[in-house]
């Protein structure tokens, strides 16, 4: 199959999955991520700010913030097709983005750089086991992980139907360390 193809079969599963069964397969992610080896050895986690489709990321940031980790989030800059990371202290700095992403209000934004993260979180609408990954096709994420501190541990978050055998790749796409799954 191809990039799109993967793509609009997920996206279609991803968007027929009841509320409460995405709820429970989010805790099952959310109970891997906490235990996992990365995160608690991580002191600034770069994390994606969860959509209603996506496995949820909200208890995750909340944790980590009352880990006094480090915690940055992204913030779209559309004129440049990039993402820039912003420092934030609680989720309540968050307010609704142009594609329905909660990012960083103007009013409470604190630059960060990509490089100062230890342990980058990375959504997707599909993965495999070899750490490639398909996400919503503008290139972001790929961009800000050029940009992520050499040793920086990149790890997808993905409910299971979301894992496929093979994923074509390109010459710019970013190899996850990772992948949780419920």
């Amino acid at each position: 199959m191809t990039k799109h193809e993967i793509r609009v079969a997920l996206r279609r599963r991803l968007a027929a999955l009841p509320e409460k069964e995405r709820l429970a397969r989010s805790r099952a992610i959310q109970k891997k991520f906490l235990a996992h080896p990365a995160f608690l050895a991580s002191s600034c986690v770069c994390f994606y700010v969860s959509l209603p489709s996506e496995a949820d990321t909200a208890p995750l940031i909340d944790r980590a913030l009352a880990l006094k980790k480090t915690v940055l989030v992204p913030l779209a800059d559309l004129e440049n097709k990039a993402l820039e990371l912003y420092r934030i202290t609680s989720r309540s700095r968050l307010g609704k983005g142009p594609f329905g992403v909660r990012e960083p209000r103007a009013s409470k934004r604190h630059l960060a750089e990509a490089s100062d993260c230890d342990l980058v979180i990375v959504p997707g609408i599909a993965f495999d086991r070899s750490g490639r990954r398909i996400g919503r096709g503008l290139g972001f994420y790929d961009r800000l992980l050029a940009r992520a501190h050499p040793g920086a541990f990149k790890l997808g978050l993905a409910f299971r139907f979301q894992v496929v055998p093979r994923i074509p790749t390109e010459s710019h796409d970013i190899r996850l360390d990772a992948v949780l799954t419920d």
